[in-house]
């Protein structure tokens, strides 16, 4: 239930049988600020497709408790998330994920993106995060660090745009140029 302040607790929720959060809170708007979810064992979770599209209320979430070692699907995850600016995604390893695309389409207000400890999948990553110009030169330096090794002869692109390439420094960029990855 929510409080004045838009903040939605969930913690005594039992989701440990779930499979799919597909359009959880999709369309609550301006419902909530915040949503916490801390405590819940979402191990058994394939698929986060839409998870919080259109929850233009939400300003920061910090899902790094969530264990995502089953996902394969998580396209558009925070479109539209309009007011998003801040969300924590650390340690999740998304290696078995086969679909993420425009997970951040639209999160224009998004700064702070935190994937530390993170592994990302060895796909093309056309996540739209050249619709969050705003982010943070360690946010993108984050998003860099989580990109896994490729193989020799394997090719990757990751699309960050130009506006958020242009903050990193040759140093960052060979982060994951070292790795096998192209910049788009």
């Amino acid at each position: 239930i929510p409080n004045e302040n838009k903040y939605l607790d969930l913690r005594m929720f039992d989701v440990s049988e779930v499979n799919s959060l597909n359009d959880a809170f999709a369309y609550t708007e301006n419902i909530y600020d915040n949503i916490d979810t801390r405590g819940w064992d979402t191990s058994n979770v394939t698929s986060l497709v839409g998870t919080f599209g259109v929850c233009y209320g939400i300003s920061e979430l910090d899902l790094s408790h969530w264990n995502v070692d089953r996902v394969t699907s998580m396209g558009r995850m925070f479109y539209y998330a309009l007011n998003l600016a801040s969300i924590n995604l650390s340690n999740w390893n998304l290696t078995r994920v086969e679909q993420m695309s425009e997970m951040f389409s639209a999160c224009g207000a998004l700064t702070d993106l935190i994937m530390d400890n993170a592994i990302l999948p060895k796909i093309d990553l056309n996540i739209a995060l050249h619709n969050s110009p705003n982010l943070t030169v360690e946010s993108l330096e984050s998003v860099l660090n989580a990109l896994p090794q490729l193989s020799s002869g394997e090719s990757h692109y990751i699309q960050l745009g130009s506006t958020n390439i242009d903050k990193l420094s040759d140093t960052q960029k060979a982060i994951a140029i070292n790795k096998g990855w192209t910049l788009q």
